[in-house]
């Protein structure tokens, strides 16, 4: 009877184990990769979009914005179905002051969160441009609505609103899972 094979049968399903492990491993790896990868970039220009939509407002608001709007590269039928659209309803925001400096960092906002001038590539140079442009817009945003006196609603009060309502919501379907967690219960002194 041979004998030696059994006493080497625990490490080769140990390394058969390991190998299978390693393979599943890189696989999950690079699928919650590609998904991470995806959510981080969508929440990145949707950032950068909702700073452009903020530009555009601002820059509609000065007094003669039509060739900052243009510095910008506004598509016109973007400029003109908004103008309609505000006009139909009869919605008009107040005009802002004239400020040459305010026209000044407006059209650096712009040019920073403007769509057509973004890279669209996946390369490390490529994402760490779009992330300084997103960091700068951000600060000259805050700069802005500084200058006009408007408080800027922050991501993370909108996301901490959508996260309560998610928990209301949870709260009324009855599902304990989809609340979270408990609060700590406080120790009564007996």
């Amino acid at each position: 009877m041979d004998l030696d094979g059994l006493l080497d049968l625990e490490e080769n399903f140990y390394a058969e184990g390991y190998e299978l492990g390693v393979k599943d491993g890189e696989t999950a790896g690079y699928n919650e990769g590609s998904v991470f990868a995806v959510e981080k970039g969508f929440e990145k220009f949707r950032e950068l979009g909702r700073l452009y939509g903020k530009g555009i407002i601002w820059a509609k608001r000065l007094p003669g914005s039509h060739g900052l709007l243009q510095a910008a590269k506004t598509p016109n039928s973007v400029s003109e179905s908004s103008e309609n659209h505000a006009a139909h309803d009869g919605l008009h925001l107040p005009d802002l002051p004239p400020n040459p400096r305010l026209e000044k960092h407006l059209a650096t906002f712009l040019s920073l969160v403007d769509p057509l001038t973004l890279v669209m590539e996946n390369t490390e140079e490529a994402v760490a441009e779009f992330d300084e442009r997103l960091k700068k817009a951000t600060a000259k945003a805050k700069i802005i609505e500084r200058m006009l006196g408007e408080t800027g609603s922050t991501h993370q009060h909108e996301d901490s609103q959508a996260k309560s309502g998610h928990a209301k919501q949870a709260a009324t379907s009855g599902n304990i899972e989809d609340i979270g967690p408990l609060p700590a219960r406080m120790m009564l002194e007996a």
